[in-house]
């Protein structure tokens, strides 16, 4: 997920109005410097990135609005429609970038309108296999046109060498942040609270703040 994935976008910029990354601290003066990083390559790179997929998971919805599937429901079915089985929940959790708690409630919905089904894992006992019924996997094939449909519509005035250089870009853009991922890089530690050290109350004498005063 990207630095600004969730801030809202100012009408007609494209850039994020909350407390992204280049943004001022959000504790910063009014008058603070608020740097523009409208034109840097990466940003733009970045932000047209996070908005095109923004912009193709909205008219997704709308496609499928009709047949009454939600962003919450095609997704998790698709995903487990188009990837490699057995899929477990943690594996599922990472292609949605969800918690696992969240993807817990999530396949609790799924399973209760007949959509999946769990199984037992048996190389681990904590954890079981989701897969589709039969009726969901019906479903799945038409969503799976449907989202085929609206991604390469969207791409319809892109030639084919554009596409292959821009895919080649994104690709390697995902391994160097990959790379920095597996590099171990940890945030930043959390400030240490003080500790108020009161004086030892001596025999017989009250120290507390009322009785000092």
């Amino acid at each position: 997920m990207l630095a600004f994935d969730q801030a809202p976008v100012a009408p007609g910029t494209g850039l994020p109005t909350g407390n992204c990354s280049g943004d001022a601290p959000m504790n910063a003066p009014m008058n603070a410097l608020v740097i523009d990083h409208s034109q840097e390559l990466d940003f733009r790179f970045v932000n047209a990135l996070r908005e095109s997929n923004w912009k193709l998971r909205e008219v997704i919805d709308k496609r499928l609005e009709p047949i009454g599937l939600s962003q919450a429901r095609w997704r998790p079915l698709l995903c487990l429609y188009l990837g490699q089985p057995p899929m477990t929940q943690v594996r599922l959790a990472r292609m949605l970038s969800l918690e696992a708690p969240a993807v817990a409630r999530l396949l609790d919905r799924l399973s209760a309108c007949g959509w999946i089904v769990r199984r037992d894992c048996p190389d681990d006992r904590r954890a079981y296999h989701v897969e589709l019924t039969p009726r969901a996997r019906s479903l799945c094939v038409e969503i799976d046109q449907i989202v085929t449909q609206v991604r390469r519509q969207g791409l319809n005035g892109v030639q084919a060498q554009e596409l292959a250089v821009a895919t080649s870009v994104l690709e390697r853009a995902r391994d160097g942040y990959a790379a920095l991922l597996d590099s171990g890089v940890k945030p930043a530690p959390a400030r240490r609270r003080r500790r108020t050290i009161r004086p030892k109350a001596a025999a017989g004498i009250d120290v507390s703040p009322r009785a000092i005063e």
